[in-house]
């Protein structure tokens, strides 16, 4: 895995070398796995840890544990504890802007140049598999995004086996997160009940998977390009009208730094179109619409997936 993740880093992530790289930790085994690796890599790393405390003790545990890890290896430890005192279903939401804020701060203090976090390929599909459940169009069946503007995820290359299998062969210490093991989220109820459902009906069915949302990525960067070029070539953007709405929709799963949200942002954009004796007029209303939820088994950060509709109508 070592091996592997070294070639992968070299030919897709290069830009990763020699830069200061902050991972998220939780204690689970995925960012631990995540932590093991790149510190025998020999990266120039900081470990940022996140307490929402909503596990009481066992969360407790979980940032002194990773404490200790860091200490033991002389790497860099930041940690934060948050009280978050609201409704529960605004928790996850909430979570993720905090720590995100946080994040991003630690970024400019200590100068960090990337986040790294350890979402994997089971993580991918399940995100998958949400997004096909909620509705979505083929930006939100491409799984995780591996590099999302600060945020990297180099883990996505492997799926959930071949991580545990690192795991123990390495003799990987990691704490076990509780609510992993609840079905009172969509994500977990997913990953408990549904995927191995799958895998018993077809046992390669990750890495089939794994083939599927390659092929969407692809067929979803050819439309892309298509309709950009569609678009700079026939339509005119009016620019006078626009306007953007924030719209928040919770119920998403809890996992290791026991928060997940689901952020929904619409886009509308109005354009007008004519032909070419500049009689016939167009307008067309192009709607955006990204499902932006954070899991990680590891640290925290999300993906994101959108839709288009296009609605033409003669004025």
């Amino acid at each position: 895995m070592l091996n592997i993740l070294n070639k992968h880093i070299e030919n897709d992530l290069s830009f990763l070398k020699d830069k200061k790289l902050l991972v998220c930790v939780s204690g689970g085994v995925d960012s631990m796995v995540l932590l093991n690796l790149l510190h025998k890599m020999n990266f120039k790393i900081g470990v940022a840890h996140c307490n929402f405390k909503l596990r009481n003790k066992e969360s407790d545990n979980d940032s002194l544990f990773v404490k200790n890890i860091c200490k033991t290896s002389s790497i860099p430890f930041f940690s934060k504890d948050f009280d978050i005192n609201i409704p529960k279903h605004s928790v996850q939401m909430s979570a993720r802007k905090l720590r995100y804020e946080w994040f991003y701060q630690l970024l400019e203090i200590y100068e960090y140049d990337f986040i790294l976090t350890a979402h994997h390929l089971n993580d991918s599909i399940e995100t998958f598999l949400i997004n096909l459940i909620r509705s979505t169009g083929i930006d939100g069946l491409t799984g995780i995004k591996s590099v999302n503007n600060k945020v990297i995820r180099p883990l996505l290359y492997f799926n959930k086996s071949q991580i545990m299998d690192y795991a123990i062969d390495n003799k990987i210490q990691w704490r076990e997160d509780s609510s992993n093991k609840k079905n009172d989220y969509l994500r977990n109820k997913i990953r408990n009940k549904l995927v191995p459902v799958l895998n018993d009906i077809d046992s390669d069915f990750i890495n089939n998977f794994s083939n599927t949302i390659d092929r969407l990525k692809d067929s979803s960067l050819i439309l892309r390009k298509h309709t950009e070029k569609f678009k700079s070539l026939h339509f005119k953007e009016n620019n006078d009208k626009m306007r953007e709405r924030w719209d928040a929709n919770g119920d998403d799963t809890d996992d290791t730094d026991d928060t997940d949200d689901t952020d929904q942002y619409e886009e509308y954009k109005e354009f007008k179109f004519s032909d070419n004796l500049g009689n016939k007029v167009f307008s067309i209303e192009k709607k955006y619409e990204i499902e932006d939820f954070v899991y990680e088994e590891g640290s925290d950060e999300g993906m994101f997936g959108n839709e288009i509709e296009v609605f033409m109508d003669s004025i």
